[in-house]
């Protein structure tokens, strides 16, 4: 046994380290590793700085940019309720187009007509507050641009003794990530 061992014994050059066909070095295989860990951090970099001025607007499922409240341009205003439409997706309503579905009035004022968003029809039912055409209303809301037609998102809304809060000071809506479900 020892003498097949002593035959297929190598022999090699001083300082060089022994290695089998088609390995590599221990340190080359540590620097690949390196460098592809850093190739994949700048993708990921370079990706994520790509997708920022796409989640800097909301968008809905059909690509349509969705307004943004803005406490800035919030005011208040009393009118009486003209037309109460029922948006299930973006579509033509009050002269203009919709891109935000849910509860929408057109809203009179004696100033002028505006087309308020209210909200998701289902968190109205849910509230138990439902509007109709003749309805006084006071409602408090940000102004805003909607597909370039100014629309009326609604922060707050009262009529008669009953008052429905529908988004908080900075304009997050109740209704979303399950927040403030009555």
């Amino acid at each position: 046994m020892e003498a097949i061992g002593k035959s297929h014994k190598q022999q090699l050059p001083a300082g060089k380290p022994f290695r089998a066909a088609g390995s590599h070095n221990v340190e080359e295989i540590a620097m690949k590793k390196i460098q592809m860990r850093q190739v994949l951090l700048m993708l990921s970099l370079g990706v994520a700085l790509l997708a920022l001025p796409a989640a800097a607007q909301k968008r809905m499922g059909n690509g349509k940019v969705m307004a943004n409240y803005d406490p800035a341009t919030e005011i208040t205003v009393q009118g009486i309720v003209e037309e109460v439409l029922q948006i299930s997706g973006p579509m033509e309503g009050i002269g203009r187009m919709h891109s935000m579905g849910g509860t929408h009035l057109s809203l009179k004022t004696d100033k002028e007509t505006l087309d308020v968003h209210i909200g998701p029809s289902h968190f109205l039912e849910q509230s138990k507050f439902a509007f109709a055409k003749g309805d006084q209303v006071e409602i408090t809301g940000s102004k805003v641009k909607v597909q370039g037609s100014e629309a009326f998102l609604a922060r707050e809304v009262k009529k008669g003794d009953k008052a429905l809060t529908l988004r908080d000071a900075r304009g997050v809506p109740r209704w979303s990530m399950g927040q403030g479900r009555p």
